[in-house]
């Protein structure tokens, strides 16, 4: 027997906990959140094996004051202490520019980006749960189910899945992300923490590979688009040695339907085209909505006051839709990013039209004007003859908290 094999941590992987990453602003959200999973039709539902756990990791210690008032809240629920064998607390030590998260481009850059709040708080709580013996879903506040045995229905699909690294949504709205990171995993995703060689990826790779990129690329970058984007750079210049660095370890990113990414704030209309119980049959595989529209659903729902159910969320947002054609949300995964086609003619005016708000915007300072021109150079049609394939790239980019101007999410 080869003793010096390592042990392949993937084979039979578990869901060993759910991990929610907030700041002290957060904790009126995630009592709703209780509040919501502990309805029927939001019951996590029980796990076949031992029951994961619950981690709320916080960005420092000064939500520490309101613990007691979390756990009381927790032991307070009937249906929702029983699906999670214990509520544990992780304080990180996340202050000043190691925390910062600005939505818009200020002067000077900071050294950490715009997003080193989040990026260092997903790379810090990665870190932490390394002793863990199986994955872990990291599930924001802002991420919300749509049917009841959600948990129970992610804890089947773990155990269930090939061998991977981050199983996660690609972004399922109607925006046009930039090519850059079109088709990047969102971080509300299942992360295989306990597999050795993934710490080393994120501590060795994914991590430092991040803050170079904030420094000498772009520092709007956060930590969910940067694989995708690093990967599609090093084919634009033809960066061999990291093309087959991403290539060694590409496959073990992997889509999944189980939790849906629409968190651009193009998706701030969902509930006025969406009707919310044809679109939960059209994806019986699709468990949790990500974004802050369905958070504002559920506090919407929980103020209006009638009975919670999944077929309601919107109810006080808009006014009911009819029953609607599919939206670019809601077509098959893999097909989920929606890219316009366009003349030569209306891509140049694309262009031009791109170029003149970026430079009248009192948002955009020099970096991203010089950002916008190389994308005009690098994007312009070839030539006018009727090429219909030319493509106009949409600058509005999602963020977390429905930010537009952070490439995030």
């Amino acid at each position: 027997m080869d003793t010096d094999r390592p042990k392949d941590t993937l084979k039979g992987l578990s869901l060993t906990s759910v991990a929610i990453p907030l700041n002290l602003r957060e904790i009126p959200r995630l009592l709703t959140n209780f509040w919501l999973w502990d309805q029927p039709d939001f019951d996590p539902g029980a796990t076949d094996g031992p029951q994961p756990r619950l981690v709320l990791c916080f960005n420092n210690d000064d939500a520490a004051s309101e613990e007691e008032r979390i756990r009381s809240a927790f032991e307070a629920t009937e249906t929702l202490k029983r699906r999670f064998s214990t509520l544990d607390f992780i304080y990180l030590d996340l202050r000043g520019e190691r925390d910062l998260y600005l939505r818009e481009n200020v002067l000077p850059e900071p050294k950490g980006g715009y997003k080193a709040g989040p990026n260092n708080q997903f790379f810090e709580l990665i870190e932490r749960l390394k002793d863990e013996r199986g994955a872990v879903f990291q599930m924001e506040t802002d991420c919300v189910p749509i049917r009841s045995g959600w948990l129970a229905a992610l804890s089947r699909r773990v155990a269930r899945a090939e061998p991977f690294w981050v199983m996660g949504s690609p972004y399922c709205g109607e925006a046009a992300l930039p090519l850059e990171f079109a088709r990047h995993i969102n971080g509300n995703a299942i992360y295989a923490v306990c597999d050795p060689q993934f710490q080393t990826f994120v501590k060795s790779i994914w991590r430092p590979g991040l803050e170079h990129f904030v420094k000498t690329e772009d520092p709007r970058v956060a930590y969910d688009i940067y694989l995708e984007w690093a990967f599609t750079i090093a084919l634009r210049r033809h960066n061999v040695e990291q093309f087959r660095q991403f290539q060694k370890t590409y496959m073990k990113f992997v889509f999944t339907d189980y939790v849906m990414n629409i968190s651009s704030e193009a998706d701030a209309n969902f509930f006025s085209k969406t009707a919310m119980p044809g679109f939960i049959d059209r994806h019986p595989n699709t468990y949790v909505l990500h974004g802050a529209i369905f958070a504002k659903a559920v506090e919407a729902l929980r103020a209006e006051g009638g009975p919670p159910t999944p077929a309601r969320l919107g109810v006080g947002l808009s006014p009911a839709p009819s029953e609607l054609p599919e939206q670019p949300s809601s077509v098959d995964l893999g097909q989920c990013i929606y890219q316009p086609h366009y003349s030569a003619v209306r891509a140049l005016q694309e262009h031009v039209d791109i170029l003149t708000k970026a430079l009248e915007s009192a948002h955009h300072n020099a970096y991203v004007q010089r950002k916008t021109i190389d994308r005009l150079l690098q994007d312009m049609p070839a030539s006018s003859d009727g090429d219909e394939t030319a493509h106009s790239p949409n600058l509005t980019v999602e963020g977390r908290e429905n930010s537009t101007i952070s490439p995030k999410n």
